[in-house]
């Protein structure tokens, strides 16, 4: 018996490919590491060759990415909370002059990402009172636009 026909050597695999999920966050590692440890509990019972174990992770791991795919992603794709861009299009109130090189303050309501009050940038000047949208995130600060006749 070669070291990966032992059941718990697949399991113990399986486990350290979902800790390392951890810090990734792209769901990969979370799926190899349900295809390993599937084929740790099926070859305790089936003992099977290596060849065999190695087919049907591959199965079960394709298996776990269409499932995945189909059904929990597409969930997760639609929801726009907790995306950096989820703001983008959002329209707040200049409170602060944003001028050529001096960022200017942006005021929202509801809260944007959490903050009433944001650090904004423009490729123009934009006089207080004036009502912008928000066009992108640049990190800490957000790029904003004016919107066309207000």
């Amino acid at each position: 018996m070669g070291v990966l026909t032992e059941w718990w050597i697949w399991v113990a695999i399986g486990i350290v490919l979902i800790s390392l999920e951890v810090t990734t966050g792209d769901f990969l590692l979370l799926g190899l590491g349900v295809g390993t440890i599937g084929v740790g509990i099926i070859e305790k019972y089936l003992n099977l060759d290596f060849k065999a174990d190695l087919i049907l992770w591959i199965v079960i791991s394709v298996l776990y990415f269409y499932i995945w795919k189909k059904f929990i992603h597409s969930k997760i794709e639609g929801a726009k909370v907790g995306r950096p861009d989820y703001a983008i299009g959002e329209v707040g109130l200049v409170i602060d002059d944003i001028k050529d090189l001096k960022p200017g303050k942006v005021k929202f309501e509801p809260p944007v990402m959490g903050n009433r009050i944001w650090v904004a940038v423009s490729d123009q000047e934009i006089p207080k009172g004036k009502k912008v949208k928000i066009i992108d995130i640049l990190g800490q600060y957000i790029k904003v636009a004016p919107i066309e006749g207000e």
